[in-house]
């Protein structure tokens, strides 16, 4: 589904190439290339996201702990560690509307751990999951809390850690994946800036635009491989 970003990537590509070489075939060649930069910018908005989420949660989680250790639990607990965080963080952003929707679902005759359990959540992750079902057994089943909060803690602290250093090691390949795809760009808007006539002998003719087009699908099929090789590196050596 093309939505407001998507489109503009794709008008904005095929401008490019229009300018660039004075055949709209061209830009409409380059309409992979701007749809894989917006998917680049929309992962890297959505991983800013889920950071955020993360940093919340952790936070909760903290602040959740110290409240267990003075007798603070169920609803009190779970108000007391919204409006401690509502201090630093936006009251309707990430995991603390989930938070706050929790809260207000939850009644003088309900569980607030089991409806914390069945919550959906927005930003659906592995680590909330067991920590929602860990905190609502051991609140059925009498369980130490202080050590399910400290293991909830150091499971999301070892998963942050290893996206970290997924993404350390691939912030070069993928800083050298980004100059190669925009250094053509740049050497023909140079070329072009000091001679307007440098590329009529390949647009000027039949051959030269298939040439040109063919050069562009190999480019395309290069910066592909690229895109899978950053995609599946491995996160660990």
């Amino acid at each position: 589904m093309l939505n407001l970003e998507k489109i503009v990537a794709m008008l904005s590509v095929i401008l490019l190439g229009r300018f660039l070489f004075g055949v709209w075939l061209m830009g409409i060649l380059m309409l992979p290339l701007g749809l894989m930069m917006h998917s680049r910018w929309h992962q890297g908005r959505m991983q800013q996201v889920e950071r955020q989420y993360l940093s919340q949660y952790l936070d909760f989680l903290s602040v959740f702990a110290m409240a267990s250790s003075v007798g603070r639990s169920g609803l009190e607990g779970f108000a007391y560690c919204y409006q401690e965080l509502c201090l630093i963080y936006p009251q309707d952003k990430s995991f603390m509307l989930d938070v706050k929707q929790v809260m207000n679902k939850t009644t003088m005759d309900s569980d607030i751990y089991e409806i914390f359990m069945e919550h959906d959540f927005q930003l659906p992750r592995e680590e909330v999951d067991v920590f929602a079902q860990m905190l609502y057994l051991g609140s059925k089943k009498g369980g130490d809390m202080d050590r399910i909060l400290s293991y909830c803690s150091s499971l999301l602290e070892e998963r942050v850690k290893l996206e970290r250093d997924k993404e350390v090691m691939l912030a070069k390949q993928k800083l050298e994946l980004d100059i190669i795809i925009a250094l053509p760009f740049i050497l023909l808007l140079m070329m072009k800036s000091l001679n307007p006539s440098y590329l009529e002998t390949l647009t000027g003719s039949p051959l030269g635009v298939v040439a040109m087009s063919l050069a562009f699908l190999l480019m395309g099929f290069a910066v592909f491989l690229g895109v899978q090789l950053c995609r599946f590196l491995p996160t660990s050596p």
